[in-house]
């Protein structure tokens, strides 16, 4: 009976060893931006409730201006959260393709039906995308970015009713939409542009 190849062993640990290794990565980055998206959901709640306390102090000078300020300060703290976010399915994806190309390595010998017994993943070393329209992550991205303009919308209209008053008001709401469209249209160009695939 011969004897196996040294070489060939330590290759194969050395597969092992990096899979495990990618897909323990895989799992921590996925984890990461489940923690960040439940720590953005808690500090929207909590703004929302000091924007309402600030609201209902009668007698707060400047009160347009300062729940404004607070609120477009806190939309600026969610678009630090988005670029963490954006990091994030950035390692995700590419521990993702580090896995898949280990896994079409050491599946490469097998035919159709023994992967289809094994239940193997695909194994395209490309996929996944940075952009996917599928991807959960990118649903969470798109739906930050909407709220963080919401808030900083919400925050233009505040200052804009403290220089106005109550003159104008729909002009006050329409700054507020365009400023809230213009925030949004930039988030997802940020992210579009970020999670673009470079040769």
């Amino acid at each position: 009976m011969c004897a196996e190849d040294p070489a060939k062993n330590d290759l194969q640990e050395w597969v092992k060893a990096e899979f495990e290794q990618s897909y323990e990565q895989l799992r921590n980055r996925d984890a990461i931006i489940v923690d960040i998206t439940k720590f953005y959901g808690g500090l929207i709640c909590a703004v929302c409730a000091a924007a309402n306390a600030l609201f209902s102090i009668g007698s707060l000078p400047a009160k347009g201006l300062l729940i404004g300020l607070f609120l477009v300060l806190s939309g600026s703290i969610g678009l630090a959260l988005l670029g963490w976010l954006i990091a994030f399915r950035r390692y995700f994806v590419f521990a993702a393709r580090q896995l898949n190309a280990l896994r079409a390595h050491a599946t490469r010998s097998l035919s159709a039906d023994e992967k289809r017994l094994l239940v193997v993943q695909a194994t395209d070393p490309a996929s996944p995308r940075l952009w996917h329209r599928e991807s959960a992550h990118i649903a969470i991205c798109l739906i930050v970015s909407f709220v963080n303009s919401a808030v900083i919308g919400a925050g233009a209209f505040g200052i804009l009713h403290y220089w106005l008053t109550d003159k104008y008001l729909g002009v006050q709401f329409i700054g507020g939409v365009i400023v809230a469209a213009i925030m949004f249209a930039a988030s997802i160009a940020y992210c579009k542009r970020t999670l673009k695939e470079r040769p």
